[in-house]
């Protein structure tokens, strides 16, 4: 049940600055970690490390001794084996005596006297030196760093194992003690606490760290240098040393200022500070590197300004979330880097308010939008290894948490941390442990919420719709939420509707299928605010309305068309109309009606006309109205036959894949001979309008241009002329490419697609329509004489006349040619461009789909014919054959003869009377006894009656 809030008090707006966006880019660390081992049962589990080290930086050689307590968990082993690499092991010794060990391939195998049952308790002592190697990760090396200045340890997330032997895995945490001797110049940091130094002559200086709780291998660090030590006194909660070079220990006094605050905040959002100390190390990591106690900072970081300040509550963070609870294995990253993500904006909240943390939010949640719209849809559970540490599981996991906040209030939030932290406080946590804990606290079934956000990839849009009373101030508000994965989501959203000075907020739960509430105010709805807290990750609240796809004209009349509101039959329309598209609008039908087709009659041709409808409901509340479309209706007298759309941009002919204007044009004279046609060449005359069209029964556009088509821009008039009845064939190479939406739902074309490899030999005739193959002369050797660029689709309408024929079976059969003549309206859609293919083969094909759209030779057409003439050779250069058509005015008696350039008869053609109307000839090469002539250039004459007409044609072999 909502609640009716007579006056919403809404927040008092600070100037909030926005976080800078450069921190985003530095925060998220750049390592893609080659392996991930996410086994989180062991043979063993180690108790303490304890590490003695001696360091040479100048030869970057180190000496060690590691003892690692461990004890048994499984029934009974004979081998420990360890992550060890790069260092030469001295000796092993189990319990002080010395054991066998096999070493290599990354693993220390320590091989036991006698068998070892679970719960007994182990110490191996490894003795190594060696020259530690940094190992690259894509983007971030791992080990020991030996600089000019600073000598630092870098392992996340499995990099202990450069250094001392271990079970180098998130899940098995342990106690560590770390002894290192180093020159005495430097001073040495570590995790924990100093325990002791003593100089121990020859110019060295051992250090002694002890951290008793336990950590990750790949938390343990150390790092040397010329250091200050910077004690902050000012926390009441935790001892805070620093260590950061002399030049910049001035800046560090102004940057860190802020910690012991933000020790204290989170102390109380989370629970008292999990370990004995806490401070920053300068060196120079690419960032910040959660090391447990000590954390890590690039020296970039350090300037005085406190500009990388959100980087340093991030760190701080990760003392509680990554530190004293550690994933299990990393695919649960989300729980160290979306929680620190998220305190990150909790700390802008304290300083802000909660117009801050909105404000905080929306960056976050514009972060990850911004990047699954490049196609980045995965789980923040378990994504690609690549994007483990990404903004799936820093931005994204942040704003799930914050969205949990919401569904469960702020109190239970802050207490679900608490008992998070508190249960598995210096151990490993899983996701589902978390969704335990929060289920436990809230006393709410959360599995649905991580199945969506944690467990399922993408983002929703969430979809409305208003209806509205015309009678009352009542209205229903409809919702629905839109997925762009296969996770379906659903999401508590709080809306306010607003009246006046009245406002009624109401939490709506917004699920994957159509939900409809009603309500009443005390006066008309204003306006609607979803969301207005940023609590929701979305990629938006979308007013839903129908729309108008087509409107196509007809004479006297135009018909609209719409897809169903919704994709459901639930709703009914209405239609709407007028001369001008800012008001006077009549409704054209009298009762809402289902249909998504509605034509519009009673119109004055040439007339433009605007149209738009609204959806009812069941209520016969009305939607807001749709898109406008305009429209002109137009008398379609037909009274002329075919018309040849030229669209190939005149090529230059010097490959056979750049034909001049003259071939591709003696090819389609030749191929529709002997039926009669007028030219339209877009090069000349731009495209068509439709009151061209108009007037021709049939069409047939070619476009043979690779890389140019504009039929796009002529959508709507050829979508009006197919309409109203004309017969329609389309010729094109790539043309498809150029279609928009509404031509590829008008024509019945679906999933479209591009062969983008020469991998086209030709067609199989489907349907009476014959096989065609690529003619070889017209490709190129490189594309080994096959076609590239061939198109292939689904249909939905029609049938198949052309299937792809391809020596590769992965596109070998698939439709490239579609007719649809069963209705008034008739088309036949090519993939292909049929002047790239065999003459004869294309010819016989076009010819039937001339005939399916109707075209023929009528006494009609043939009457128009004026004159004698012949038509242009093709092809033409010839090497085997050329064919050409003569048109006749009326039955003449007619020779057709060849003759060389000396005036020499070389072949009689034709001798006889001839019927008016168009004839196709064909010579072949040949003389009158057979014998092919030479290369060189020929004349065709023509004598019919009175007439003579001679058009000259080359030869060349």
């Amino acid at each position: 049940m909502f609640n009716i809030i007579l006056s919403l008090f809404f927040l008092f707006t600070l100037d909030v600055p926005t976080p800078p966006s450069h921190i985003r880019d530095i925060i998220r660390k750049d390592i893609r970690p080659q392996i991930v081992d996410i086994d989180s049962v062991h043979s063993y589990d180690v108790l303490s490390y304890k590490i003695n080290l001696i360091l040479d930086p100048g030869a970057q050689f180190i000496d060690g001794f590691t003892e690692i307590s461990c004890k048994v968990v499984y029934p009974s082993i004979d081998t420990i084996t360890m992550d060890f690499e790069d260092m030469v092991v001295e000796s092993v010794l189990v319990d002080g005596i010395e054991t066998g060990y096999t070493y290599g391939g990354g693993y220390l195998n320590v091989i036991l006297s006698s068998a070892a049952s679970a719960g007994e308790t182990l110490t191996v002592h490894v003795a190594y030196n060696g020259y530690p190697q940094l190992h690259s990760t894509p983007f971030w090396p791992e080990g020991i760093f030996f600089l000019d200045n600073v000598v630092y340890t870098l392992q996340c997330p499995e990099g202990s194992r450069y250094w001392y032997p271990s079970w180098d895995k998130p899940f098995d945490k342990a106690t560590i003690e770390m002894i290192f001797t180093v020159p005495d110049t430097l001073f040495l940091c570590s995790n924990g606490v100093l325990v002791d130094s003593s100089n121990t002559g020859g110019g060295t200086i051992t250090y002694s760290w002890r951290h008793d709780y336990p950590a990750a291998t790949y938390l343990h660090l150390f790092a040397a240098s010329k250091y200050v030590q910077l004690i902050d006194t000012t926390s009441t909660i935790v001892p805070i040393i620093h260590y950061v070079y002399h030049e910049d220990s001035a800046n560090a006094l102004l940057d860190f200022i802020r910690i012991p605050e933000a020790i204290d905040l989170y102390s109380t959002l989370f629970g008292p500070y999990p370990f004995e100390k806490f401070g920053f190390n300068e060196s120079e990591v690419g960032g910040g590197m959660e090391h447990q106690t000590n954390v890590s900072l690039g020296s970039f970081l350090i300037n005085g300004t406190g500009s990388y300040e959100l980087i340093f509550v991030h760190e701080l963070a990760h003392q509680w979330w990554g530190d004293m609870v550690t994933l299990v294995d990393w695919r649960h990253c989300w729980l160290n880097e979306g929680f620190a993500t998220y305190s990150e904006a909790l700390w802008w909240e304290y300083l802000y308010g909660i117009q801050g943390l909105k404000t905080y939010v929306i960056v976050l949640q514009n972060q990850y939008i911004s990047w699954e719209a490049g196609g980045h849809l995965y789980p923040i559970f378990d994504p690609p290894l690549q994007y483990l540490f990404s903004t799936t599981t820093y931005e994204k996991a942040a704003c799930v948490l914050h969205m949990l906040r919401f569904l469960v209030g702020d109190s239970l939030f802050f207490s679900t941390l608490n008992s998070y932290g508190q249960t598995y406080k210096y151990k490993n946590a899983s996701s589902d442990d978390f969704k335990n804990i929060a289920e436990m606290v809230s006393g709410e079934e959360l599995g649905w919420f991580f199945d969506e956000w944690i467990y399922g990839g993408g983002s929703p849009k969430f979809l409305y719709t208003v209806f509205y009373d015309t009678n009352s101030d009542s209205f229903s508000l409809l919702t629905a939420s839109e997925s762009n994965t296969e996770t379906q989501y659903e999401m508590d959203c709080e809306v306010m509707f607003i009246s006046g000075t009245d406002t009624l907020v109401d939490t709506v739960m917004i699920k994957p299928y159509l939900k409809e509430v009603s309500y009443i105010l005390s006066g008309s709805l204003d306006s609607i605010i979803f969301d207005e807290f940023k609590w929701i990750l979305t990629r938006g609240f979308v007013n839903t309305l129908p729309e108008l796809s087509n409107a196509i004209p007809g004479d006297g009349k135009v018909d609209l068309f719409w897809h169903p509101f919704y994709d459901t039959t639930l709703y009914t329309y209405n239609v709407f109309y007028s001369t001008d598209s800012t008001g006077g609008w009549l409704t054209s039908n009298t009762t809402p009606f289902d249909s998504t087709h509605y034509t519009v009659s009673g119109l004055q041709n040439s007339q433009i006309y605007y149209f738009k409808i609204n959806a009812t409901n069941s209520k016969d509340y009305e939607s807001d109205s749709s898109n406008i479309l305009s429209a002109k209706p137009i008398g379609f007298p037909m009274d002329r036959g075919l018309l040849v759309v030229d669209e190939t941009v005149d090529g230059s002919g010097g490959s056979p894949i750049l034909p001049t204007d003259e071939q591709v044009d003696s090819f389609y004279d030749y191929c529709i001979a002997p039926i009669s046609y007028t030219q339209w060449d877009c090069a000349d005359k731009g495209l068509p309008p439709i009151d061209t069209l108009a007037h021709y029964k049939q069409v047939l556009w070619h476009d043979d241009d690779m890389g140019y088509s504009t039929i796009n821009e002529c959508a709507d008039e050829l979508i009006t002329y197919c309409y109203n009845g004309g017969g329609f064939v389309l010729s094109g190479w790539r043309t498809m490419k150029s279609f928009t939406s509404s031509m590829l739902d008008f024509y019945g074309i679906t999933d479209e697609g591009e062969i983008t490899v020469p991998k086209f030999k030709g067609v199989y005739g489907m349907n009476g329509y014959t096989d065609v193959a690529v003619d070889s002369a017209k490709m190129v050797a490189s594309w080994n004489w096959m076609l590239n660029y061939g198109w292939h689709f689904d249909r939905s309408k029609g049938d198949t006349i052309a299937l792809i024929e391809s020596p590769d079976t992965l596109y070998d059969s698939l439709i490239t040619g579609m007719r649809n003549i069963g209705g008034t309206n008739k088309y036949i859609i090519l993939g292909f461009p049929l002047y790239f293919m065999e003459g004869e083969d294309a010819k016989t094909f076009l010819q039937k789909a001339l005939i399916d759209i109707g075209t023929g030779v009528s006494e009609d057409e043939k009457g128009t014919i004026k004159r004698v003439s012949i038509g242009k050779p093709y092809p033409e250069p010839f090497s085997m054959r050329t064919h050409f058509s003569i048109s006749l005015p009326h039955v003449v008696p007619v020779n057709i003869s060849i003759f060389d350039v000396s005036g020499r008869m070389v072949r009689a053609i034709h001798s006889g009377r001839l019927d008016k109307g168009r004839h196709t000839f064909t010579w072949n090469g040949r003389d009158s006894q057979g014998k092919y002539v030479a290369s060189s250039v020929y004349f065709i004459v023509i004598d019919a009656g009175k007439n003579r007409i001679t058009r000259k044609v080359i030869l060349l072999k």
